[in-house]
C-alpha cells in the first residue's frame, strides 16, 4: 500500500485526490511498480474451446472488449462489474477502432496488419452478436501519414464509420474516452522521486501534443452515433494536473496504460458510467 496521505478525512477522498496528495513512496510500496502488463490479468477465466471467458459461462448475455491495448487493460473493470456477462477481450496492439490506417514511426510504414484485423473482427462482432461491445483506443500519437498526426475531425469520423459497421451487430455499444499521456515514464519518475510523487504528475496545460488525447473527438462520434461514452479523465485527472498516483496504487505502467490495481481502483466509477449501456 502507499502511504496515505496525512489530512484528515482522507479515507472519503477520491482515488484522484489521494494521487494528488500522497508524497512518499516506500521500499515495500515501490514492488507496485511491478505490475505493469495489465493484459496478462486473467480474473474469473474459464477456458471454453480454447477461449478464456471472464466471467461464468453460464451468463446468458456476452460483452465483447473490442480495440487496442487500451480496452485490454480495462479488463479488470469490466469483469467485475459485469459479472452477469460472458466478457472476451479482442483486441490487436497499435489498432485504433476508428477506420484509419495507422503510420508507424518506428516501423516507418502503415500498420495493413490493422486494417484487416480490424475489418475482420468488425465482421466477426456482427456475426457474434454479443449484447454488448465495449471499446477504447489510444488517441494521443495516432499518426495517420509521416509526421502526421491524427485531426480531431478525422477522427470523429472514422469512429463514426465503425460505430456504423458495428451497429450492424444489434449490441449496445460504449466507448472509454482517452486520457492524456504522459511526456516520460512515470515508473521511472515514481522510482526516483519516492519522496515526492506529486513532482511526476503531467501538466495538462503544457502537454505537447503528440501526448494530447483527442477524447473530445471520441465524444463527438459518440454523440452523434447515440454509443454510451465513458470519460475517464476526471477520474484520474484535476483540471491542471494527471498524477501519476490513483489512490493507494501506482497508476500507470507507461507513459499511457493503467496498472491493473489502478483500473480495479476505478471499478466502481467505470460500473456507474457503463450502467446507460445495460439497460
Amino acid at each position: 500500500m502507499l502511504a496515505a496521505p496525512s489530512a484528515s478525512g482522507a479515507a472519503s477522498e477520491s482515488p484522484l485526490q489521494q494521487g494528488l496528495a500522497t508524497t512518499s513512496l516506500t521500499s515495500h510500496e515501490l514492488h507496485q511498480l511491478s505490475n505493469i502488463n495489465v493484459e496478462r490479468v486473467d480474473p474469473w477465466c474459464w477456458k471454453v474451446k480454447g477461449v478464456c471467458w471472464h466471467s461464468p459461462t453460464s451468463a446468458k448475455k456476452s460483452a465483447i472488449l473490442f480495440g487496442d491495448s487500451h480496452v485490454a487493460m480495462w479488463l479488470p473493470a469490466v469483469a467485475a462489474q459485469l459479472r452477469k456477462y460472458q466478457v472476451q477481450v479482442w483486441w490487436h496492439p497499435s489498432c485504433p477502432v476508428a477506420s484509419v490506417t495507422p503510420w508507424s514511426p518506428n516501423d516507418q510504414a502503415f500498420n495493413q496488419s490493422c486494417v484487416k484485423w480490424r475489418n475482420d473482427t468488425i465482421s466477426a462482432l456482427v456475426k457474434a452478436r454479443p449484447q454488448l461491445i465495449v471499446m477504447a483506443e489510444r488517441t494521443s500519437g495516432l499518426f495517420v501519414q509521416p509526421g502526421q498526426l491524427i485531426e480531431q475531425r478525422v477522427l470523429t469520423a472514422a469512429l463514426g464509420q465503425s460505430f456504423t459497421q458495428l451497429a450492424k451487430s444489434g449490441a449496445r455499444l460504449a466507448l472509454v474516452g482517452d486520457t492524456p499521456s504522459f511526456i516520460n515514464d512515470p515508473v521511472a519518475c515514481l522510482a526516483l522521486h519516492r519522496t515526492s510523487a506529486r513532482s511526476c504528475a503531467i501538466d495538462r496545460s503544457s502537454l505537447p501534443v503528440a501526448q494530447q488525447s483527442l477524447t473530445n473527438a471520441e465524444a463527438a462520434a459518440a454523440l452523434a452515433h447515440r454509443v454510451t461514452f465513458i470519460d475517464p479523465r476526471p477520474w484520474v485527472c484535476s483540471k491542471t494536473l494527471c498524477p501519476a498516483l490513483l489512490g493507494k496504487n501506482v497508476g500507470y505502467s507507461d507513459q499511457d496504460h493503467f496498472t491493473a490495481s489502478a483500473v480495479s481502483e476505478l471499478s466502481s466509477r467505470f460500473g456507474a458510467e457503463i450502467a446507460p449501456a445495460l439497460r
